[in-house]
């Protein structure tokens, strides 16, 4: 009986430790621990009572004779078999509570991580905006991490050029206030002319009759123009401005047969002209520009432009150098060598008229020569 009675003492100390650990209690369902708990003490408690009938003692595991080892095997037994019951329902318990706990922790830490992130971001977006870029919105501007989608630039003329109306135009309102660059590929500078030979211009009206080597000789007002000078690889880049006057900038010797990225920046005040993303001109205008807008007009012939783009407002130089897409390459042009013979008829007269001096000339010293030979064959011929 001693023995039956420490048994059963240790299976409640055990379910006592099982039930008083730290990891039991943080399980979430309570009831279901509680109903396990109970169960345990109910079973034990009610074997405690005393019984009714004759040879029984105030404990439920003592009694005398062969009945009393046998009533305390059997109350043995049906304290093994319940516990054995009870503990599979307990297993079963937690183990269900177990899945359960894992769901609720991993959305509890999907939830945290979230809110991590929400709150890291309101930083990075207070110290981007209040005391340091962090965010390159768009190229060329500061900041560290790029962020595509900002680039308020629009692109034109990608696989060729024509003409573009005024109404399609970002600058479609604007004289002035505006940027814009533009790939040129110069494939015949050899094709001289008596006046300025237009590469393109917007809003400009053409002379029926050019006249002159200022981009006024062939047209009548333009926003802005760009044009080679009649007889040299120069780049004349000109607004006309409220008075009709034109105020221009010249690049000397630009490349010919060599893709370049001519860009302007036109305010009110001034221009500046830029050449492969380096500021080149800086002017300042004598008058506002002439309040005229218009189609942006390519002219073919001379040389060929790709990638032109139009931003509506000013740009930094920062922003110039490192606007994109990158400079066309010469194999995008797909252009051929500079041709062997050039248009230029004055040109072509003036070497006819000179290889023709030079033809008589040649003749008239031959004729010269075969005079004077003949009078010294005379002069020798009276002496003898």
């Amino acid at each position: 009986m001693a023995v039956a009675q420490k048994k059963a003492e240790t299976i409640l100390n055990r379910i006592h430790q099982t039930v008083s650990s730290k990891n039991y209690h943080t399980f979430p369902w309570t009831s279901a621990r509680e109903s396990a708990v109970t169960s345990f003490f109910d079973f034990f408690g009610s074997n405690n009572t005393k019984p009714s009938g004759s040879g029984s003692t105030s404990s439920g595991f003592t009694s005398s004779g062969s009945t009393g080892s046998t009533g305390s095997a059997s109350s043995a037994s049906s304290a093994s078999s319940a516990s054995s019951g009870i503990f599979g329902s307990f297993i079963s318990t937690q183990s269900d509570g177990s899945n359960r706990a894992n769901g609720f922790q991993l959305s509890h830490m999907i939830a945290y991580v979230f809110a991590i992130l929400c709150v890291l971001l309101i930083i990075v977006l207070f110290v981007h905006f209040f005391i340091t870029p962090i965010f390159r919105l768009r190229p060329g501007t500061p900041g560290i991490i790029p962020v595509p989608g900002f680039d308020d630039g629009i692109l034109y003329w990608s696989s060729s050029s024509a003409l573009l109306p005024n109404a399609t135009l970002p600058i479609r309102n604007q004289s002035y206030g505006y940027s814009f660059h533009v790939d040129i590929f110069i494939e015949n500078p050899l094709a001289f002319s008596p006046t300025a030979r237009l590469l393109f211009h917007r809003g400009g009206v053409l002379k029926e009759t050019p006249s002159g080597k200022t981009l006024l000789g062939i047209l009548q007002r333009y926003n802005v123009a760009v044009a080679l000078t009649p007889d040299t690889n120069d780049l004349i880049v000109s607004v006309l401005n409220k008075n009709h006057g034109m105020e221009t900038s010249i690049l000397t010797n630009v490349p010919v047969q060599t893709p370049f990225r001519l860009s302007m920046v036109i305010i009110e005040q001034g221009m500046e002209v830029y050449l492969n993303g380096q500021l080149m001109k800086t002017r300042r205008f004598n008058a506002p520009p002439l309040d005229i807008t218009g189609d942006m007009v390519p002219i073919p012939g001379l040389a060929t432009l790709r990638q032109l783009k139009l931003w509506g407002r000013i740009l930094s130089a920062s922003e110039i150098r490192e606007a994109t897409p990158a400079l066309t390459t010469a194999k995008d042009f797909n252009l051929g060598p500079i041709p062997t013979s050039t248009s230029c008829e004055d040109a072509s007269a003036s070497l006819s008229n000179a290889t023709t001096s030079t033809m008589d000339a040649a003749v008239a010293a031959a004729a010269s020569a075969s005079r004077m030979s003949s009078l010294l064959s005379a002069s020798s011929s009276g002496s003898s």
